[in-house]
């Protein structure tokens, strides 16, 4: 990490934010919804006996707090 950005990630953190940098979806999905307003979901594909990571948890749990819907196909 970058020098800028890491003073720029403590500054926030001492302000009660954590920073998410890994275990983002493969595909963030964005459509029109019927009301207008638009809609996202994340998608993590994966393939046979692979489960998410702890970083992909962590980041699921995140997404799903916002409102934003997250699967795995």
């Amino acid at each position: 990490m970058r020098i800028n950005e890491e003073k720029a990630l403590e500054k926030f953190k001492a302000e009660g934010w954590t920073g998410l940098r890994n275990g983002w979806p493969d595909y963030l999905l964005v459509r029109l919804g019927p009301d207008g307003k638009m809609e996202f979901m994340g998608l993590e594909v994966k393939c046979g006996h692979d489960s998410l990571s702890d970083h992909q948890l962590a980041m699921q749990t995140a997404l799903i707090a916002a409102g934003i819907k997250t699967v795995v196909g």
